[in-house]
């Protein structure tokens, strides 16, 4: 058994790659808001208290969305196939954890 994680940062395809895993590898999971990152880090020009909450309170991060799916060993090639022709680099990026 392995779990898929898929981080999502092209939220739009969402529903496609959902769709599709369904339909191709009869899959469900679950699907969990989240933020990209890669702003997390404040320049050190910036570590005032003030500016350090207001960025915390308004942060200027991309939305992203996490899948993760219970998959069968046997199934595993044909969710990465799916994911493959739903998918491109840039969409976002997925990895198979061991889950036994």
């Amino acid at each position: 058994m392995k779990v898929l994680l898929l981080v999502l940062n092209q939220v739009n395809k969402l529903d496609e790659v959902i769709n599709a895993l369904k339909k191709d590898c009869q899959q469900e999971g679950t699907v969990l808001d989240s933020t990209q990152t890669n702003d997390v880090a404040v320049p050190e020009e910036e570590v005032s208290y003030f500016k350090s909450l207001r960025r915390y309170l308004n942060p200027e991060r991309a939305p992203s969305k996490v899948l993760l799916y219970f998959v069968s060993n046997e199934k595993v090639s044909q969710v990465r196939a799916t994911l493959k022709k739903t998918i491109s680099e840039k969409d976002g990026e997925y990895a198979f954890i061991n889950a036994d």
